[in-house]
């Protein structure tokens, strides 16, 4: 229990607790426990306050905010507005190459990405903008692989030979790139504003390769040489993801165009 004592200078009453009890404090005029000072929170809410900020669970189990370092942003890798883009565009890809061009809708292009359909509107405008940006994207895909493993060769007709048969690889990247360039150019027909995107990009592959059958040899009509080309590419690549043909017999009927074209 409590024990009263005398205060003699002050003639004032107080409280002493007896051995090993707290003494609660006093309460202020105010309601205010006592150490707490006017236009301050109550200490145990300033002390809660701190450990919400520092992102412990709330009330109801829900985790605050706590003061994010540009550090610890960087250190998350969030993506860029044009690193976002791009997986906006590897999502239409992958989802084209799975189900077509007639079923891609922006909403699943979306899921898949990670993003609001808001930012694809942001980027493409509408689904056409979209379809033209993917077709752009996988041919600079293409570009990009059938490049970059081209050997260091001074012989023109082997560099020929093999950036050709880089499109036939039965690699993941190249397998839905393919397939994806197929059903874009399917769609060409009943897709008008892809028409224009998808014949720039076919001359600019076929006069890549024109360069490299003129520079095998003295053809009067390498254009034409390159057209053949990349039109048997693209036949054999259908067969070969239709499972009409294997890709090593692709691959083999690729080496003998190119040695029907240029003599043996």
């Amino acid at each position: 229990m409590p024990v009263l004592v005398e205060a003699p200078a002050a003639g004032v009453r107080v409280m002493e607790p007896a051995r090993g009890q707290l003494m609660p404090k006093p309460i202020s005029h105010d309601g205010r426990a006592g150490g707490d000072r006017p236009g301050e929170a109550p200490m145990r809410d300033r002390r809660r306050t701190h450990r919400m900020a520092a992102g412990s669970l709330a009330p109801g189990g829900v985790r605050c905010p706590a003061t994010v370092s540009a550090e610890a942003l960087v250190k998350r890798k969030v993506p860029s507005v044009a690193g976002k883009r791009d997986l906006i565009l590897r999502a239409a890809v992958g989802m084209i190459a799975r189900n077509g061009v007639r079923g891609l809708r922006v909403e699943d292009v979306a899921a898949e990405a990670g993003a609001s359909t808001g930012l694809i509107y942001y980027h493409f405008k509408d689904r056409a903008g979209l379809l033209t940006a993917t077709l752009d994207h996988v041919n600079d895909r293409a570009e990009h692989y059938t490049t970059r493993a081209l050997p260091e060769s001074d012989d023109p007709r082997v560099r020929l030979e093999q950036r050709l048969l880089l499109e036939l690889q039965d690699v993941d990247e190249v397998r839905e790139n393919s397939l994806a360039w197929g059903e874009l150019r399917a769609s060409a027909v009943f897709e008008p504003e892809l028409r224009d995107r998808l014949a720039a990009a076919s001359r600019l592959w076929v006069a890549e390769i024109a360069e490299l059958v003129a520079a095998a040899g003295e053809h009067a009509k390498a254009e034409d040489v390159a057209e053949r080309l990349t039109a048997l590419v693209e036949g054999l690549s259908e067969r070969w993801l239709s499972g009409t043909l294997t890709v090593a017999r692709a691959r083999d009927l690729l080496v003998g165009g190119v040695a029907a074209e240029l003599g043996a």
